[in-house]
């Protein structure tokens, strides 16, 4: 048994011994002479974007159905309007699936047989010619005619807009925004109900890897020695289970990213490569992981992959895109250069065999990407992850502006989470009001993204929260024409107390750095000491490496921070983690002006075997005098300490301590107002935000006329109040309500 890391999921695999039973076998190779029959039609009427499905015999000599070069099939459909559509053909396999003591089981049921897919998107009369390659000759075969009728049965695919190349919208031209999440496996059962309840809550938005568990499709090894497994075989019993997904995503109006490699099964520190059907260790013929980017004959094997992929799930308008990656760049053996060259051929192999044309990007576990693969034409989408920030609405909110101006592509946080090795808990006791989904969800959305953050399902979204917070979203969403509108940043003039006779304050200000999942830029090496504003952020952030190493070590240096307190405060370190080599304590120190303030033995609970690096949470608070100060923290002992900071009475306010993000259009405008203390960190603590009281907050550069606002508790998805509001030169007011945690306005031109 391999024991596999990925993401923040434990996953086993068996690896040795036949575990299979011989009648569960699929028969893959064939020895007839090459013929075509017993072809059928699944309906001989369909709608628009329905999928009409051929099934037929073959026969034909051959080892390997899922290599072209051996037995290639294509079906030449003739359209309407006298176009021709060829879609590849795939071998298929049907099952019964059994459902005992929370375990999944596929038992085959009949023979295997060759199936062709396809979703017409024009009214009339098709006709359709089967065309096979087999031994060094082509036969043929006429399929039923079908008509399609002028009824729709959906929007059609979902792509990225004509209109405006940031957001997504059906081929019908109706507009698309993603209420998302990230559930990327689990056995069917589970997304039976998870489905129905996200879907219920308005959500709409999912990825699926097809690389682990029951959606194995090929890389991991399954029932070591079987037949009809291996390196370019497809696993089709859990073909079978994406089959099951996507039609259920369909008819829930759910769509997918559909993630086809892993970075972890091509990593030698998870156990991911001893469980690799490449590995020449499990039959395959690859010596090391990073072979997979640059030998000829795995390429071709993954193209065989895409080919099957395209076949068999290309016609589902419940897949939104391919996702070649997820993680690219923590696989063994990548380089950037090496990257881009891999997904320059498979995008391209695979937008000549997709005939729906979907859309094609990859992943990276580094929130700011790799210029060098997502920068490439072929690329249509950025996708990046990040685990264990503290205030994912900060971070979000900056990288989501970030990347989309820089590669001028729609943006998704794919992942997101506490943190990586949570052992079997998950997330869930961590955060127990899924305060990070909530702020993940928002920050990207009200920051340019094509949909709200995707959070990283491990123990923690099949939950009355996350469910409460996704119909939050879509409440306030619903009808918005993204992607028919031209979108900028909400201008804030001021933000003032509604009752003028309360004074002006100081607030606290939340820093941190980066603990992973992140590249840091080469001169972040030599950079030790940093500002923080008067406005309460940090000068050149994505420097700050959020850990301190073991002082031997010399990975992470001391960090100083210039600061300049307007009143008498606090500079409070956080530490969540200790983690690394603990057999020497870690030990805290902070210097305020060179005078050492603070030295602390941070000693982890528990007994070793027991202790979870992610459960250690404690704050240490130095007490610092109005002024300017240099302030230096650094860990003079062992193992590694994981940090964050506060700097109380720092910014000052004429109103609410309230954060403000918003997005508008001419006529439409929205704004997120969220207590900075509302987040991930200060739940963890057990610190709770007061109230604040009601403000008035004006903006500025808004058309004017008329406007409807709707305020909504995203917390617990329920309405706060409505108005009508104007806007005058430029200028629109509003009083926002009293705040303890999240509220969001949306506000429309009135007619």
């Amino acid at each position: 048994m391999v024991r596999t890391l990925f993401g923040s999921v434990l996953v086993l695999v068996c690896a040795s011994g036949p575990s299979w039973a011989a009648d569960n076998v699929v028969p893959l190779a064939s020895s007839g002479t090459p013929a075509i029959s017993n072809v059928s039609l699944s309906k001989a009427q369909v709608a628009r974007y329905e999928t009409v499905e051929i099934t037929f015999r073959m026969e034909g000599q051959w080892q390997n159905p899922f290599d072209p070069e051996e037995v290639r099939v294509d079906a030449i459909f003739m359209a309407p309007d006298g176009a021709q559509i060829t879609v590849p053909g795939f071998f298929y396999q049907e099952y019964r699936r059994t459902v005992s003591n929370g375990r999944e089981s596929y038992q085959r049921e009949g023979e295997p047989c060759w199936k062709v897919r396809c979703a017409p998107s024009q009214a009339g009369k098709y006709t359709c010619v089967l065309k096979a390659r087999n031994g060094g000759r082509e036969i043929t075969a006429e399929a039923p005619t079908f008509l399609c009728t002028g009824a729709s049965a959906g929007h059609g695919y979902l792509r990225i807009s004509q209109h405006n190349p940031f957001y997504f919208e059906f081929e019908d031209g109706m507009p698309f925004c993603a209420v998302a999440m990230d559930k990327a496996l689990g056995p069917v059962f589970q997304y039976e109900r998870v489905y129905e309840r996200f879907a219920g809550a308005g959500g709409n938005f999912n990825r699926l890897f097809l690389t682990h568990s029951n959606f194995n499709i090929m890389e991991r090894v399954v029932g070591a020695g079987r037949p009809d497994k291996g390196v370019g075989k497809m696993n089709l019993e859990y073909c079978w289970c994406v089959d099951q997904v996507l039609e259920l995503g369909r008819r829930l109006g759910i769509y997918h990213m559909l993630t086809l490699t892993n970075q972890t099964n091509l990593r030698t520190d998870n156990g991911g490569w001893d469980a690799n059907v490449y590995n020449v260790k499990n039959g395959g013929f690859l010596q090391t992981p990073g072979e997979y980017f640059t030998d000829e004959r795995a390429q071709r094997v993954f193209e065989n992959l895409l080919r099957y992929v395209a076949a068999r799930w290309g016609a589902s308008t419940s897949l939104f895109s391919w996702d070649l990656w997820n993680e690219c760049s923590a696989a063994g053996g990548f380089t950037p250069q090496n990257a881009a060259r891999w997904h320059e051929r498979m995008a391209r192999y695979l937008r000549a065999v997709d005939a729906a044309k979907h859309i094609i990007h990859t992943n990276f576990g580094n929130l700011n990407s790799y210029a060098e693969v997502d920068g490439l034409p072929e690329m249509e989408l950025v996708s990046t992850n990040t685990y264990a920030v503290k205030d994912i609405a900060q971070i979000a909110e900056v990288w989501t502006k970030r990347l989309i101006e820089q590669f001028h592509k729609p943006y998704m946080l794919t992942e997101y989470g506490i943190g990586h090795n949570m052992r079997s808990g998950g997330y869930a006791p961590h955060d127990p009001e899924r305060v990070m989904v909530h702020d993940g969800l928002w920050s990207p959305l009200l920051s340019g993204s094509a949909g709200t953050g995707m959070a990283w399902d491990w123990n923690w979204l099949d939950d009355e929260h996350f469910y409460r917070y996704i119909q939050a979203v879509t409440q306030v969403v619903k009808d918005i024409p993204f992607s028919r509108r031209t979108w900028r940043p909400v201008q804030v003039q001021s933000f003032e107390w509604a009752d003028a006779s309360r004074p002006p304050y100081y607030a606290d200000t939340f820093v941190e750095g980066f603990p992973g999942n992140y590249t840091f830029p080469p001169e972040a090496r030599d950079r030790e000491t940093f500002t923080v504003l008067e406005d309460g952020r940090l000068d050149r952030q994505e420097l700050l490496y959020a850990r301190l190493e073991d002082r031997k070590s010399g990975q992470a240096r001391p960090k100083s921070f210039q600061v300049r307190y307007p009143a008498d405060g606090q500079f409070i370190v956080y530490v969540p983690e200790l983690d690394g080599n603990l057999k020497t304590a870690p030990r805290l120190t902070v210097s305020v002006d060179g005078k050492t303030l603070l030295e602390r033995e941070l000693l982890p609970y528990g007994p070793p075997e027991q202790y979870d690096p992610r459960s250690y949470y404690q704050r240490y608070p130095i007490e610092i005098p109005a002024g300017s100060h240099t302030i230096r923290v650094a860990n003079a002992g062992g193992g590694t300490i994981t940090t964050a900071f506060e700097l109380t009475n720092y910014v000052r306010r004429n109103g609410p301590n309230l954060e403000v993000r918003g997005w508008q259009t001419d006529d439409y405008l929205l704004l997120w107002l969220k207590h900075p203390e509302f987040n991930w960190m200060y739940r963890r603590m057990g610190l709770r935000t007061e109230e604040q009281p009601a403000g008035r907050l004006t903006l500025r550069d808004v058309p004017e006329g008329k406007w409807n606002a709707q305020w909504t508790d995203t917390v617990e998805a329920r309405p706060v109040g409505r108005e009508i509001v104007t806007s005058k030169d430029g200028i629109l007011v509003l009083r926002t309500p009293p705040t303890a945690k999240s509220v969001v306005v949306r506000l429309q031109v009135a007619h």
